[in-house]
C-alpha cells in the first residue's frame, strides 16, 4: 500500500521523486522489485477502465492594438501588445459500476497574461517601450472531478462534481498573489417520452478564476 500512495502522491500530484527512490529505500532493503506488484494483463484492464482519455493542449495569442490609424497618430502612435498563452493536460477514466458509468479525472493548466505599451515615432521609426500595464501573471489551476451517469427506465441522469485549487501569481512585486478554492457541481436529466420527444433539465454551480 505504501508504494501505491508513494506513486500517486509524489509522482502524480506533487510532481516530485518518489520517497522510495528519494530516500534510497530500494537500496536499503536490497529488493529487486521496483513496482507495486499489481500489474494487469489483457482483458483484466477492462474491468477497471471502459475508456481512458489523456489530453494535452497549448494555445498562444498575440493581440497588438495601436492608434496608428487615428488622427492622433500622425506624429507618433501607441501600440499595446498583449499576449496570452495557456497549456494544460487532463486525464480521465470511465468504468462501469453497478449499471452506472463512473468517470473520475484530474485536470491542470497554466494561463499566462502579459502586456506592454510601445511608442513609435513616425518620422524616425524609433520604437520605445512606454510602460508595462500588465506584468506577466500566471494563473495555475489544479482540479479533481467526477461524474456518474445512470438510467432509470426512461430517465437518464448525470451528476457531476469538481474541486478547483487556483493560484494567481504576478511577477510585479507590488501586486498581491492570490489563491482560490471552489467546489462545484451539477445535475442533468433527460426524460425520453418516446423516440421523437425528450424533455431535459439541469441545474449547477460553477466558478472560474
Amino acid at each position: 500500500i505504501f508504494r501505491i500512495e508513494d506513486i500517486v502522491l509524489n509522482t502524480l500530484i506533487m510532481n516530485q521523486t518518489q520517497v522510495y527512490f528519494r530516500l534510497d529505500y530500494h537500496k536499503r532493503i536490497n529488493s529487486p522489485i521496483r513496482t507495486t506488484g499489481n500489474e494487469l494483463k489483457g482483458k483484466e484492464i477492462e474491468d477497471f477502465s471502459k475508456q481512458l482519455d489523456l489530453d494535452y493542449y497549448y494555445s498562444k495569442v498575440d493581440h497588438p492594438m495601436s492608434t496608428k490609424l487615428r488622427n492622433s497618430g500622425l506624429a507618433s502612435y501607441m501600440t499595446a501588445r498583449y499576449k496570452t498563452s495557456i497549456w494544460g493536460s487532463k486525464i480521465k477514466n470511465s468504468v462501469e459500476v453497478a449499471d452506472s458509468l463512473v468517470t473520475v479525472g484530474l485536470d491542470t493548466c497554466v494561463r499566462n497574461w502579459r502586456g506592454q505599451m510601445y511608442r513609435t515615432n513616425v518620422s524616425t521609426g524609433v520604437v520605445d517601450m512606454n510602460s508595462i500595464p500588465l506584468a506577466s501573471t500566471d494563473t495555475t489551476n489544479k482540479a479533481v472531478f467526477s461524474k456518474v451517469e445512470k438510467s432509470f427506465g426512461k430517465l437518464d441522469l448525470e451528476v457531476g462534481t469538481r474541486y478547483d485549487y487556483t493560484d494567481v501569481d504576478s511577477s510585479d512585486i507590488t501586486k498581491l498573489d492570490k489563491k482560490y478554492t471552489a467546489l462545484n457541481g451539477n445535475i442533468f436529466g433527460i426524460y425520453n417520452a418516446d423516440k421523437d420527444m425528450k424533455y431535459f433539465a439541469g441545474v449547477g454551480k460553477s466558478a472560474r478564476v
